[in-house]
């Protein structure tokens, strides 16, 4: 089923003006917890080194998805203009375990899946070239768009798990794969329809870099550089929380525009899927959500 995106953009718009608290304060809240301490994380542990550190990186990857799936709840209740306040950023905490698993069981099946592909890719490509590089330089890409096409299916998920946590994030999966069926080109549209904002974001980030790097790093010392050095260098640089916090100040004024809008637009999509569903004679959230085949 083809979608009028704009029409679906336009409500979107309409909603996040009637949020209270505004929707840009919930956008620098949620990026306080996240971005924010991603820096606080980079200046307690900053080499990535050691166990301490490690403990550091696992922690601060559960936190942020469990932050991540308190904005999705944001995002679905300011789409059904239920007002939600900041305080359901933090409302995924109360189902740490289910949402943790989720995204471990949607991640595992990628990784397999990315794997499969990428192992079957290159040894089709060696066999006609017997080239290992080239093998390589079309599985990679090959794989990457790949697993975005079978990403599609668990996109549902986190929506259908906000929507039903009693049922656990298994039926969300299982639910999800059949909710995308026949959306998943909608979906795809609806992400490629941000992508100017996404470039234009991507753009003022690689500009901050550069104008951090043009104050902070000597020309002439860098002339002299090898070409290792130089990496070293410039990796250096880029995990520097000076340059980190500069980039996310330059990309503020955008951030907390831009990822309300994907969020809430998410939302209303999966809102309008679930709508469709529950029309066609499925009112019941414990019985399938499509016709069996």
């Amino acid at each position: 089923m083809d979608l009028n995106l704009n029409e679906l953009k336009k409500e979107v718009r309409r909603s996040m003006q009637l949020t209270s608290p505004d929707y840009r304060l919930v956008a620098v809240f949620y990026l306080l917890l996240t971005t924010g301490v991603s820096l606080l994380f980079n200046l307690v542990a900053p080499t990535g080194e050691g166990t301490f550190s490690l403990f550091l990186s696992i922690a601060l990857s559960l936190y942020s998805v469990i932050i991540e799936f308190g904005y999705t709840l944001w995002s679905l209740w300011t789409h059904r203009r239920l007002d939600p306040g900041a305080d359901s950023l933090i409302q995924g905490f109360s189902v740490t375990g289910r949402v943790i698993y989720l995204q471990i069981s949607i991640f595992t099946r990628l990784f397999f899946m990315m794997f499969g592909i990428i192992f079957i890719c290159t040894f089709l490509t060696m066999l006609i070239t017997e080239n290992p590089f080239a093998g390589m330089l079309v599985a990679l890409p090959t794989a990457y768009i790949a697993m975005y096409a079978l990403s599609l299916r668990y996109k549902f998920a986190p929506y259908l798990l906000a929507d039903f946590p009693d049922l656990g994030p298994g039926v969300a999966i299982h639910r999800s794969v059949r909710l995308s069926r026949g959306w998943k080109m909608n979906w795809f549209k609806l992400d490629l329809s941000f992508l100017g904002w996404l470039l234009l974001s991507g753009a003022l980030e690689v500009g901050a870099f550069l104008l951090c790097a043009g104050l902070t790093l000597d020309p002439s010392a860098l002339s002299a550089m090898d070409y290792q050095s130089m990496v070293n260098a410039v990796a250096d640089l880029s995990a520097s929380t000076p340059v980190l916090l500069g980039t996310a100040l330059v990309t503020l004024p955008l951030q907390i525009w831009l990822v309300p809008y994907r969020q809430v637009s998410f939302a209303a999509l999966y809102d309008t899927r679930l709508k469709l569903a529950m029309q066609e004679g499925y009112s019941d959230p414990f019985s399938p959500l499509v016709p069996p085949v």
